[in-house]
């Protein structure tokens, strides 16, 4: 067995794989032997096949199977002993073909072609960032005490017109095609609709401004958006009935609820901020302030990374092998072809370079995602539902087998390492990176926002195929 490695320019090389009959027979023999004792050929005994005829039949097909074996496993121990920053995989060579006869014992050479990764020099600390920090205007702050008010507030019967988020509860009884109720069909007495999640425009339209004792035509089905399980509820029926009754309800208000938002008082300042001394009206705009800014933060840690990307792809720009992946590309995936990878290479190519240099920083400042941290994401998400650390232990206790279930779930835990991989990454940039601080209001930020969505959706809008590819291609380094 020698293996060797030929540069051949343009981050790529050449691998030459070469295989001696020494590397095989003893296994070779081995199989055969094995083939033997069990071979079953009419007019010999079972185990008496002639050892020629063995090897007449199987000798190709096994002597073939094993130099494939040791030809992965020895390519692959050569790439990773010899630390190769390859791209993709290793494709059988262009410009070399093999040489060997696999019918009989003989001299095998492969040759394959391999795409590296370049050298990435990032030199975070010398390089700036700009962060956009945002800050509310009064009338934001004023927006968010309301909705605080609101959301501590009481449900009040009322005697008025129904309005945008009131509750109506009434009675449901199923109409014919003729508008008349169904003899013995479904009625529910207690039937509640919340106007905030009427997923029908007309039927949202034909409820305000109603009062109690109205009637008013509904189907169940168009009011929860087509969702059989609000709809089952709202006709208290099983969900598998509800899906058939896509049909007419007459629905009759008995009863309009409204929100009476809390008092802004020391009282709701205590409900709010809890472990805060806040006694005046100054204190807790200041601190609702402070809390929905901070709350911003994500928002703009993630403008600043999308910032960085196109800031750090175009300062770097890292070479690519780029003959190679448009190769691998077309060979590795079975949808796309030659034509199509060279009008989105450019793009691709963007995507390729971000992911090296994300690999570089997630070594350089040993980013990692440990299971744990995943499963700590998971078991916070279910306790905020349920009062967060205030959860009783029996309550906490059976989250844990939901947690269990979820890890199971390739998709959704690739969604939050993805996630705790961005925010580490975040972390990161914000601690070892010069960093220019701007104060912006709420609107200016989004107004940014949607510009650097536009810019990237324009710049990333590559096929699922080379998004798959992409992911394939540089992912690896991540995984290692």
């Amino acid at each position: 067995m020698n293996i060797t490695l030929e540069d051949k320019g343009n981050l790529t090389s050449l691998i030459k794989v070469e295989i001696t009959p020494e590397d095989y027979q003893e296994e070779v023999a081995k199989q055969l032997k094995e083939q033997q004792k069990t071979a079953q050929v009419k007019g010999f005994r079972k185990g008496k096949v002639p050892q020629g005829l063995i090897e007449k039949w199987y000798g190709q097909s096994i002597r073939l199977d094993q130099i494939n074996k040791i030809l992965s496993e020895k390519l692959t121990n050569y790439i990773q002993e010899n630390e190769l920053p390859v791209l993709g995989q290793p494709m059988p060579s262009q410009d070399h073909s093999p040489e060997g006869d696999f019918a009989k014992d003989d001299n095998f050479v492969f040759y394959f072609d391999i795409g590296l990764s370049p050298e990435i020099n990032i030199n975070l600390p010398e390089r700036t960032f700009d962060y956009y920090r945002i800050k509310l205007d009064e009338k934001q702050i004023d927006e968010h005490i309301e909705n605080i008010k609101k959301q501590y507030g009481e449900q009040q019967s009322v005697e008025e017109p129904v309005e945008d988020n009131d509750v109506l509860k009434g009675t449901m009884k199923e109409l014919d095609e003729e508008g008349n109720p169904v003899e013995e069909g479904i009625v529910n007495e207690e039937a509640t609709l919340s106007m905030e999640y009427v997923q029908d425009e007309n039927t949202k339209n034909e409820l305000l401004g109603k009062e109690i004792g109205d009637q008013v035509t509904i189907n169940p089905m168009k009011v929860a958006g087509n969702n059989e399980s609000e709809a089952a509820s709202m006709l208290n029926v099983d969900k598998e009935r509800a899906g058939e009754l896509d049909k007419n309800f007459q629905f009759t208000i008995n009863e309009i609820t409204r929100v009476a938002p809390a008092e802004l008082n020391e009282e709701l300042f205590k409900k709010v901020y809890p472990n805060d001394e806040i006694t005046t009206e100054e204190e807790f705009r200041k601190k609702v302030a402070e809390e929905a800014e901070k709350a911003y933060e994500k928002e703009s840690d993630r403008m600043m990374m999308a910032q960085a990307t196109d800031k750090l792809v175009e300062e770097l720009d890292p070479e690519l092998p780029d003959e190679f992946l448009k190769r691998w590309l077309v060979e590795n995936e079975k949808d796309l072809t030659r034509e199509k990878v060279e009008n989105d290479y450019e793009r691709y190519a963007k995507s390729m370079k971000w992911q090296l240099i994300e690999n570089k920083l997630l070594k350089e400042y040993n980013i990692e995602v440990k299971d744990e941290e995943v499963k700590e994401q998971i078991r916070n998400y279910f306790l905020n539902q349920i009062g967060g650390e205030n959860a009783s232990e029996e309550m906490k206790q059976q989250i844990e087998p939901i947690v269990a279930s979820m890890m199971q779930n390739d998709d959704q835990t690739k969604q939050i390492y993805d996630q705790l991989y961005d925010e580490k990454m975040a972390r990161v940039i914000k601690e070892y990176a010069q960093i220019n601080e701007k104060e912006v209001t709420y609107d200016q930020f989004v107004k940014m926002a949607q510009e650097q969505n536009q810019k990237h959706e324009q710049s990333q809008g590559q096929d699922s195929e080379q998004e798959g590819a992409q992911e394939e291609t540089a992912g690896q380094q991540k995984e290692e």
